[in-house]
């Protein structure tokens, strides 16, 4: 899969939270609820050893579907593909996402919003 391929889908899930920050665990969990035929393409592309684990700990690989989308995210923030994208970092220490825990992250994420 190539970033374009999930640009407009990414647009339309962070304008859905009307300027609040979300993380590529969240934005993911978004797009399996909203987009799911894309979600199924993106846990086939990269796939976890244990298919229960699509992102997060536990995955036992670096590379899944929330590493794709934040980086398809940042490649978005730095060329302006977006407007209004912002991009900060979050240190998420104890923190999970709807039962994901960040996993090799070194202990922060990206989030990103869209201002409105």
């Amino acid at each position: 899969m190539q970033y374009k391929n999930i640009k407009d889908e990414l647009e339309d899930v962070i304008k859905s939270a009307e300027g609040h920050f979300l993380s590529a665990y969240q934005i993911c969990q978004k797009l399996e609820d909203k987009y799911p035929s894309l979600w199924s393409s993106l846990v086939y592309d990269y796939p976890s050893v244990d298919p229960n684990t699509p992102m997060g700990e536990g995955t036992g690989l670096q590379y899944s579907p929330a590493s794709f989308v934040a980086n398809a995210l940042k490649y978005f923030t730095t060329n302006g593909t977006i407007s209004g994208l912002r991009q900060e970092i979050f240190e998420c220490e104890g923190v999970n996402f709807d039962g994901v825990a960040p996993g090799f992250t070194g202990n922060i994420v990206r989030i990103w919003a869209i201002r409105i």
